[in-house]
This record gives C-alpha cells, sequence and structure tokens, in this order.
C-alpha cells in the first residue's frame, strides 16, 4: 500500500530532479537498487497515482467502461515501455561500464518518472492548449537523463551522445507506441488524443 510518507518521497525525489538534477543525481550514484526494488517501490507507484489521475478524462471523454480502460492502458503502457526502454540502455551499456544495470535502471526509471507525470496528466486532459503544453513539458526529463549520464557515468564524449539519444527516444515512443497499441486492440478511439 502507498502511505503518504511514499508520496511524499516521490513528490520530493521527482521536483528535485526536475529543479536541481545534478545534486539529486550525486544522491542517486550512492544509492544501491535492483530492477525488481526500484520499479516496484518507485515506479510502480508513481505510474499508479498518475494512471489514476487519467481516469476522469476518460470517464468524460469515452464513458465510464473505456475511461477506466484508458487509465489501465496509461499504466501498462507507461509501465512495459519503461521497463523495454531499460533493456535497451542496459543492452547499450554492457561492457562500457562496470555497472551497466544499475546505471541503466537509475537512468531510465528517475528520467522517465518525470516524462510520466506530465505526459500523464498530458493525456489525462485529452486535448486542448494545457494538453498540448503539458506534453512539450514532459520533454524536460531530457534535460534530467542529461545530468544523470553526466553525473553518474564515466563514458566518452560520443558514448554520452548516443546513451543520451537512444534513452530518450526508448523513453518516449516505446510507451507511446504499447499505448496505441492496446487502444486500437480494445477499441478506443485514437484520433484528436
Amino acid at each position: 500500500m502507498i502511505s503518504m510518507n511514499n508520496i511524499k518521497h516521490f513528490y520530493n525525489r521527482i521536483k528535485q530532479l526536475l529543479l536541481y538534477p545534478g545534486r539529486e543525481w550525486a544522491i542517486i550514484c550512492r544509492e544501491r537498487d535492483n530492477v525488481s526494488r526500484l520499479f516496484n517501490i518507485f515506479f510502480f507507484p508513481v505510474a499508479l497515482i498518475v494512471s489514476l489521475l487519467v481516469i476522469p478524462g476518460g470517464i468524460y471523454r469515452f464513458g465510464t467502461f473505456q475511461g477506466i480502460l484508458y487509465g489501465l492502458i496509461n499504466f501498462i503502457s507507461v509501465t512495459a515501455g519503461i521497463y523495454l526502454a531499460f533493456l535497451i540502455v542496459r543492452e547499450y551499456l554492457n561492457n562500457k561500464t562496470p555497472e551497466a544495470e544499475n546505471t541503466a535502471l537509475h537512468l531510465t526509471v528517475y528520467s522517465a518518472s518525470v516524462f510520466v507525470v506530465f505526459h500523464s496528466l498530458s493525456v489525462a486532459l485529452i486535448s486542448g492548449f494545457f494538453s498540448q503544453l503539458l506534453s512539450l513539458i514532459s520533454l524536460i526529463f531530457i534535460r534530467t537523463l542529461y545530468a544523470g549520464i553526466a553525473a553518474i557515468t564515466r563514458l566518452e564524449t560520443n558514448q554520452k551522445t548516443n546513451i543520451l539519444i537512444i534513452a530518450a527516444l526508448s523513453i518516449i515512443c516505446i510507451p507511446v507506441i504499447c499505448k496505441r497499441l492496446l487502444m486500437i486492440l480494445f477499441h478506443i478511439p485514437i484520433f484528436n488524443l
């Protein structure tokens, strides 16, 4: 169960990654996490909370059943997409850094959490100016990712650029592709989203 202390921790971690990414990455660099722990304790609850915020917009736009399904699709696509992005980043970092899994895990999960918050809020608003504005703001995660790559990797400059491009595109594209496929599968209109 998610307690208020956990929610405060999620909020503070994401806020620090947005406002002071260099300082927060220095703290994250010292943390030792495994895949299941970081996904279960940090990313799944963040994805669940923002997916619950998507449901009212889905109910307003599509009706009760499809609105709830819309929130569920958001949760599944975000979690599956970010896990696949982690696998891609980990594969790239193998043989380039001694702790490829831990580095890929931190870069992917923490950067993606910034993206997921704003992207899901954009999805919750369905369409309009504020939805598009939040979609643009969601790209601020690239700054967070860049600061993380600079802080926790000892890669050459061209490899840092490569991992930035690979990770950013994976974090953006894979969840969106998963979401579109699931919406087609469950017959939820995907136009004007």
